[in-house]
């Protein structure tokens, strides 16, 4: 975040520097240091951000059903998914 890049694993394992607007790296530090710290972490998940109840990493299903979850509550009706936001 120093630099304003993340690394993400995608398909494959394949990881990505993924640039980060200084907005979002405010928020990020903000639920770095404000809310995930009272996560219990896994052993071998600790470099990932965005944890489950589990202290484990979001999985795809996870992070579909969230997005289906907030639209429906932000009263969105038009069909949304985790790809839409490549649009």
């Amino acid at each position: 975040l120093d630099v304003g890049f993340v690394r993400v694993t995608g398909k494959g394992d394949k990881e990505r520097l993924v640039p980060v607007g200084s907005d979002a790296v405010k928020y990020i530090n903000i639920y770095r240091h404000n809310i995930r710290v009272h996560s219990k972490v896994q052993a071998g998940h600790e470099d990932v951000l965005f944890l489950n109840h589990r202290g484990k990493g979001l999985s795809r299903v996870m992070v579909f059903t969230l997005i289906k979850e907030l639209a429906r509550r932000a009263g969105i009706q038009k069909n949304i998914s985790p790809h839409t936001f490549r649009h």
